[in-house]
Formats: structure tokens, C-alpha cells, sequence
């Protein structure tokens, strides 16, 4: 399952896995390059910054959870996402990237999982980039699925933890 996100992300040409260990605090990474332009010093294309490495600068969870195979966001998802929204709104010039993180609890098949939690991260972009102006290349969404529990998915309190989406501002 793991294996299978970072492919995916890797055939997309953004991300590779920074790491394949499951149980890590695993994040997409994504190069920009510069290089010194000969002429005026400064730097133009060859020194190589990994966002990655990049301070995160704040992390929002949103803790409403989604009721259970739903990516539909409640009122109270909105009202956390506002303040992300408005931070980075407010904070857009210092902000490289912002990633979005959706995640599921264990319940049902894992690929409807990892494709319930991406429609999840998706959602919570889409919230920010029409209520608050967010740069659509500016914010990534990605789905773990069941890959990073939280919590027990044994019990109900659990799994309503591990419904959740986590948004990284770099």
C-alpha cells in the first residue's frame, strides 16, 4: 500500500517518499533548484533546497471528524480549516507549500481507504482554495489512508480519531 502512494507520487514527478517505513512521519518532498547566474552572481539554477527541509511553520489538525466512508466536510471541519485559511492567507508571501494530509481508520478495504482519505485531503483543498484565494500549486493533497493510525482502530472512539486530515504550511 505504501509502496503503491510513493509510485504514484513519484510518476507524477513531485514527490518521492522521504522515507518507506510505515510507522515514520513520512512526507512527500519536492526540490527547487537554484544556480549562480555567471554574469550578475546571483544565484539562478544549480544548488539544490529540498522543500522538505523547509521549516514547517504550522501545522493545523482538523480534529471534526468525518463520519464514517464520507469525505463531505461539517461545519466544524470548515471552522478549523478557516483558521488555516486565514493564516495563510495572511501569511502567503513566506509559504512555499502547503501539504494536506488525509488519513481513514481501517474499516473496509485498504485501496478504498487510501482513495477515501485522498478525496478527503482533496476536499479540504478545494475549501481553501475557493473560500480563501489559496494558490491551487501551492497546496498539495495526499492520502495515507489507514497507513497512519493515531489511534486503536479496534474501537469506535479510535476509529473516529483516525478519520482526520492534518494540513503542514511550509
Amino acid at each position: 500500500m505504501f509502496l503503491r502512494a510513493i509510485l504514484i507520487l513519484t510518476l507524477t514527478g513531485l514527490f518521492t517518499a522521504s522515507c518507506a517505513n510505515s510507522g515514520s512521519n513520512t512526507e512527500p518532498q519536492m526540490s527547487a533548484t537554484t544556480s549562480k547566474d555567471s554574469a550578475s552572481g546571483e544565484m539562478a539554477g544549480d544548488v539544490s533546497v529540498p522543500l522538505e527541509d523547509s521549516p514547517v511553520l504550522k501545522i493545523f489538525n482538523i480534529t471534526a471528524q468525518f463520519p464514517s466512508g464520507s469525505a463531505n466536510l461539517t461545519s466544524e471541519a470548515k471552522t478549523q480549516i478557516k483558521s488555516a485559511g486565514d493564516y495563510i492567507k495572511g501569511n502567503d508571501k513566506k509559504i512555499r507549500m502547503v501539504f494536506i494530509e488525509g488519513h481513514s481508520d481501517s474499516q473496509g478495504q485498504e485501496e478504498f481507504n487510501r482513495l477515501l482519505s485522498e478525496r478527503r485531503a482533496q476536499m479540504v483543498k478545494n475549501y481553501l482554495v475557493r473560500s480563501f484565494g489559496v494558490s491551487d500549486e501551492k497546496v498539495k493533497a495526499i492520502g495515507f489512508g489507514e497507513s497512519s493510525p493515531i489511534a486503536d482502530n479496534n474501537t469506535m472512539d479510535g476509529r473516529k480519531k483516525n478519520r482526520r486530515v492534518i494540513i503542514k504550511v511550509k
